[in-house]
């Protein structure tokens, strides 16, 4: 990856959520749970992402920066897929049910594409 900071990343699988017959607003809670209170504190990962399925089958992506770190509005925009603001933005996968999958866009888009450090 060219440039990027060291990043984390986590996700529901589509399975576990229509099993347990989540809502995308229960799911969407449990990601910002998760986001406000792990994301930005793990030490040496400066930034990171939640990919979540949606009920609609696409899949969501949500990200948080530190300072001084990568601008998740950037990435968000550049991939095509969202936006928002430079510590916190979004974005949905439209032809992506795999959760798998997204992560895997995400990871390979960071190796073509150098980050906006803010």
């Amino acid at each position: 990856m060219i440039g990027w900071p060291d990043f984390q990343y986590t996700y529901i699988e589509r399975k576990f959520a229509e099993d347990d017959k989540y809502t995308d607003s229960e799911i969407s809670e449990g990601n910002h749970l998760y986001m406000s209170n792990y994301l930005r504190m793990i030490e040496g990962h400066t930034w990171g992402f939640v990919i979540t399925p949606k009920n609609n089958g696409e899949c969501g992506i949500s990200g948080r920066s530190l300072p001084k770190s990568v601008s998740i509005r950037d990435l968000m925009e550049r991939m095509k897929i969202g936006g928002g603001h430079d510590r916190a933005a979004g974005g949905t996968f439209k032809n992506e049910k795999d959760v798998k999958n997204c992560i895997n866009e995400v990871i390979e888009w960071t190796k073509n594409n150098k980050p906006i450090i803010l």
